[in-house]
């Protein structure tokens, strides 16, 4: 292994060590959740997101703000129908 390699398996781990409890919860069911999922899922979700984080940050914050105003119906829509 190395210099840029134990650097960058360095960062990953002190990025991680900086999130909150919840955020670290959070993001370990997100992968639980995604490792159940059939590999053509997986490639669905991925090409979604790698398409996503190449939006610029302040359409990327844009996006996430229209989807929040949205969940709620959603959410309604899903539970009633």
């Amino acid at each position: 292994m190395d210099t840029d390699q134990r650097r960058s398996m360095s960062n990953r781990y002190d990025r991680w060590q900086a999130l909150t409890l919840e955020k670290r919860e959070d993001l370990t069911q997100k992968l639980r959740t995604y490792k159940k999922l059939d590999p053509l899922q997986q490639r669905q979700l991925k090409e979604r997101f790698g398409k996503f984080n190449k939006l610029p940050k302040d359409r990327q914050q844009q996006l996430r703000e229209k989807i929040k105003k949205c969940l709620p119906r959603i959410e309604q829509m899903h539970w009633s129908g």
